[in-house]
C-alpha cells in the first residue's frame, strides 16, 4: 500500500523481479555451460586434426616414417619411426598429447550409426575406426607423405549428442575432419 507522496516499489513488486530474473540467469547459464562445451570440443577436434597434419611434414624432414598412436580415452602419442619397423616403440616417442577434460577419444553415448563419408565406425569400446584402431595413424616419408586409412572420433562427458571425426582415406591421401550434430554428420 502506498502513501501519498511518497515513491518506491512495494515488496511484492520487488519479489516478482527477483524471481523473474532467478528463472532468467538460471535458463542463461545452462545455455552458456552448452556453448562452452560445444566450443571446448570444436577447438579440441581442430587441434588434434593440425597435430595429424605436421605429421607429414615432420616424416619428410626426418626421412622416416611417423606413427601416431591413440594410446588411452584421452591420449595420443608420436613416434619416429627411426628404424622403420612399422612398430611404435617407446623409444621412438617424440610427443604425448593429453585431451583436457572433459574431452576424450571415441563416441558418445547416442552414437551415430553410420560413419561420415570415407571413415570407419569404431568397434564397441574403441576409440579409432579402420587401419587406425590397431596400428594407429602412420604417415610414409616417401614423396607425398602416404598416409593409411582410418579415423577417429572425438566426443566430450557434457554433450550426449555432438562428435567429432577425423579421417584420411587411402584414396585422398588428406585429413577430413567432420561434425555429428545429433542427426547427420558434415564436412567442416
Amino acid at each position: 500500500m502506498r502513501i501519498s507522496g511518497e515513491r518506491g516499489f512495494t515488496f511484492l513488486e520487488l519479489f516478482v523481479t527477483i524471481a523473474i530474473l532467478g528463472i532468467v540467469s538460471a535458463f542463461a547459464t545452462v545455455k552458456l555451460n552448452s556453448f562452452v562445451a560445444h566450443n571446448q570440443l570444436e577447438k579440441a577436434a581442430w587441434k588434434v586434426l593440425k597435430d595429424l597434419s605436421l605429421a607429414r611434414p615432420m616424416a619428410l624432414k626426418n626421412d622416416c616414417p611417423v606413427i601416431i598412436k591413440f594410446c588411452c580415452s584421452n591420449q595420443l602419442q608420436i613416434h619416429l619411426d627411426d628404424n622403420k619397423d612399422g612398430v611404435a616403440q617407446s623409444g621412438e616417442l617424440q610427443q604425448t598429447i593429453t585431451l583436457d577434460a572433459p574431452i576424450s577419444f571415441g563416441l558418445p553415448s547416442t552414437a551415430p550409426g553410420v560413419a561420415p563419408s570415407g571413415a570407419t565406425l569404431p568397434g564397441a569400446g574403441t576409440m579409432a575406426g579402420g587401419n587406425w584402431h590397431a596400428n594407429g595413424l602412420t604417415v610414409l616419408n616417401d614423396a607425398i607423405g602416404k598416409i593409411n586409412s582410418g579415423s577417429v572420433y572425438l566426443k566430450s562427458a557434457r554433450l550426449s549428442k555432438v562428435a567429432y571425426c577425423i579421417s584420411a582415406s587411402s584414396s585422398a591421401q588428406n585429413l577430413k575432419l567432420f561434425k555429428w550434430n545429433g542427426s547427420s554428420w558434415s564436412q567442416l
